[in-house]
């Protein structure tokens, strides 16, 4: 499980890996956040409020696209960041329970997670993806 920064003339990608589609999900927001924070992201407080998000998708793609997208809007308009403690996947339905906490100073502001050669792949060790975000 995790991920890695690549190279990209314009935008950010990072590569991220799970022994299973949950975990792939949950990697892909951890990297959202910690790439683009210029410290270490905080841990949620015991009086952090548990929040319930839903998102759908045709697919795997654009299930993860519309998962990652959803955390930026409610980041945005929170100035939070979310740590992701449950995850449900089922017929291109994610249910997502998150924990917010303070953001911290931001090293760039990511814009949105795109479609650009996206693709969740199986593996021998369980998946990957490689997701272009906007910056």
């Amino acid at each position: 499980m995790g991920y890695s920064l690549l190279e990209h003339a314009a935008d950010l990608k990072i590569k991220v890996w799970g022994k299973n589609l949950l975990e792939l999900f949950q990697d892909a927001a951890s990297a959202l956040y910690s790439v683009s924070a210029d410290s270490p992201l905080p841990k949620p407080t015991q009086k952090s409020q548990k929040i319930k998000l839903e998102v759908e998708g045709k697919d795997q793609e654009t299930l993860l696209v519309n998962f990652l997208n959803e955390l930026l809007y409610l980041s945005d308009v929170e100035n939070q960041g979310y740590q992701v403690i449950k995850l449900e996947l089922k017929n291109n339905k994610l249910k997502a329970e998150l924990l917010p906490y303070p953001l911290p100073p931001l090293k760039f502001e990511v814009k949105s997670a795109t479609y650009h050669n996206l693709k969740i792949q199986k593996t021998k060790q369980g998946y990957e993806a490689v997701i272009v975000f906007d910056i």
